[in-house]
């Protein structure tokens, strides 16, 4: 070890290891309160994580060394991987939304005559599917909720089963999306293929989905079949053309 190495300062924090979770569970309890107050966009999670890392260099010791380490992970190659997955996925799942491909499923749904005991199960493979084709599971979670939650509401569905089927289709499908940043980034920091890693998530979240699946059939058949979809909504068929663009 040089003069140079032995002389610059160590990072460590007041607290020991442990107090390394602070700095997460800031960012946590952030964005959590941004869930439950209705304002959790992704433009609303940098303030969370900012005051997450704030709180981080109030704990270091060195607030040299503190600050060294940031910029060195700022300037990694993998978070530039990580951010350019990130915009990607987020321009193809805006893409995806505003051309009609929501109004499409919801389209399938209604022609096949979905009852309300139903529409949380159709919900659920509606979130999947759109979430798989974005890869991004919040915007996912963003862009349908406004369009199947109210429909699956006026037909009697029950609203804490559409809001579980919303989610959990939305993550499953962003566990197993090829254009996922998550996806990309595991590839990348593991040194594999992407190939590889939607293949070795898939009997996982194939288990949690089956499971899923298996439960809403249950809730369906135990519950009232309600009235029928409505048939005036103003949707069409032609957005579902744009589930060949991930494909492609």
């Amino acid at each position: 070890m040089t003069e140079q190495q032995s002389a610059e300062p160590r990072l460590r924090f007041y607290g020991g290891v442990p107090a390394l979770f602070i700095p997460f569970a800031v960012m946590l309890v952030g964005i959590l309160w941004l869930g439950f107050t209705g304002l959790a966009f992704p433009e609303a999670f940098w303030p969370m994580v900012l005051a997450g890392l704030f709180v981080g260099l109030l704990l270091a010791r060195s607030k040299q060394a503190y600050v060294d380490a940031l910029v060195s992970g700022v300037g990694s190659h993998m978070l530039a991987v990580i951010l350019l997955a990130w915009f990607l996925a987020g321009i193809l799942g805006t893409l995806l939304s505003q051309t009609g491909l929501i109004e499409g499923l919801v389209w399938l749904s209604l022609t096949i005559g979905v009852a309300a005991a139903w529409f949380p199960l159709v919900t659920f493979f509606a979130s999947a599917i759109l979430s798989v084709s974005t890869g991004t599971s919040i915007g996912t979670i963003l862009a349908i909720t406004p369009v199947l939650f109210p429909a699956g509401f006026e037909v009697g569905a029950d609203p804490l089963l559409l809001l579980g089927a919303i989610i959990g289709g939305a993550f499953v499908g962003d566990n197993i999306a090829p254009i996922s940043d998550t996806t990309i980034v595991s590839a990348y920091s593991q040194g594999t293929d992407i190939r590889k890693v939607v293949r070795s998530r898939l009997k996982y979240a194939g288990v949690a989905a089956g499971i899923t699946v298996l439960l809403y059939i249950g809730f369906a058949l135990g519950g009232t079949t309600g009235a029928q979809p409505p048939t005036e909504a103003e949707v069409g068929p032609t957005g579902l053309i744009m589930l060949l663009a991930p494909a492609c």
